[in-house]
């Protein structure tokens, strides 16, 4: 009420008093001409102000490559009114590629909610590079508490598989080897930003891998030898081709292809010959090994009659004797693989 006046006896007064926030002491005094100074204490305590507390305190960091998914893709901040009375707060980002699950509300004294911040589909579309925001929490009340969490997200580009050297592998000898050069070294890069895991096959089992699988972090490289088998001995004389296919089975099949081509030479069939005492002639024959040869005979090199079919042995030798040389003053020997 007003800071004087008059009471007749028996009279009640009522003083208003007007409060700031925090803790008030203070004494009143009430003055009158009649009985002098009279006085009362006043001890009164206002609520504290709301109090914005935000945890935990660290940011999100995520990162993935380019298309997504990226990990980790959210964190939950729990927001708390750690003062005496209710308060109102609001939550802000800036970048599209982020995403909020609540923007703001009120808490009375004590309460809490969460707030998810999170990295959403938006983000699929962002080139490779580093990218950042800033969540801000705000005490849209008092202002106690405003503070912000920072949100990184890095985009890596996509593993890139490279294999060196980029030309093909040629190789020859002769049947039943050895053939040269026997093998090559491929060297595998990853020139992308992110892992990514391959497989190495060959087409024909005459060549054999080191290696038939693995993975490449960003950067990384391996090696793959890639020899001539045991298998390619048994072919036969000819031109062969093959194919070893590194494939990237993290991008989904992508990869490359490196030909490999081996020249199957004959070996040259030598004959020799020498008379054996009343058994006629021996004829050498030094060829492929395991193979089937047939050796003709002629008087005139006009026609010729076939002596024998047979197989060399492994060491690619086949031997004849001809009785039927005695009966003739000339006797004439050649070879041909049979089929």
């Amino acid at each position: 009420g007003a800071p004087g006046g008059t009471w007749d006896a028996g009279d009640n007064g009522i003083y208003t008093v007007t409060l700031l926030e925090g803790a008030v002491e203070d004494t009143l005094n009430n003055v009158t001409p009649q009985t002098g100074l009279g006085s009362f204490n006043v001890n009164i305590s206002t609520a504290e102000p709301g109090v914005l507390t935000v945890l935990p305190a660290s940011g999100l960091a995520s990162s993935g490559t380019v298309g997504g998914p990226f990990s980790p893709p959210s964190i939950v901040y729990t927001l708390t009114n750690s003062g005496s009375s209710t308060l109102n707060w609001s939550a802000s980002k800036v970048q599209d590629w982020v995403s909020l699950s609540s923007t703001g509300g009120s808490l009375v004294a004590g309460a809490w909610t969460t707030v998810t911040v999170s990295i959403n589909a938006n983000a699929n579309s962002l080139a490779a590079g580093s990218y950042s925001d800033t969540v801000a929490f705000v005490n849209t009340t008092t202002g106690t508490g405003n503070t912000g969490r920072s949100v990184s997200l890095t985009v890596n580009s996509a593993g890139l598989l490279e294999v060196w050297p980029a030309t093909d592998f040629s190789a020859s000898g002769m049947v039943g080897g050895p053939f040269s050069p026997p093998s090559v070294v491929y060297t595998l890069t990853n020139s992308g930003g992110s892992t990514l895991n391959w497989t190495a096959s060959p087409a024909l089992d005459w060549l054999s891998l080191s290696l038939s699988n693995g993975t490449l972090a960003a950067g990384a490289t391996a090696t793959v030898t890639a020899s001539l088998s045991s298998l390619a001995n048994a072919l036969v004389e000819g031109s062969y081709t093959n194919t070893i296919s590194f494939v990237d089975t993290t991008a989904g099949g992508s990869g490359v292809v490196r030909s490999v081509q081996l020249t199957v030479n004959s070996i040259p069939v030598v004959l020799t010959g020498s008379w054996l005492e009343s058994a006629g002639f021996r004829v050498l024959l030094l060829g492929q090994p395991l193979r089937a040869y047939v050796i003709e005979a002629s008087t005139d090199f006009a026609d010729w009659t076939d002596v024998v079919t047979n197989t060399t042995q492994a060491d690619g030798t086949l031997v004849l004797v001809d009785s039927e040389a005695t009966q003739t003053s000339a006797r004439f020997y050649r070879a041909r693989l049979w089929p």
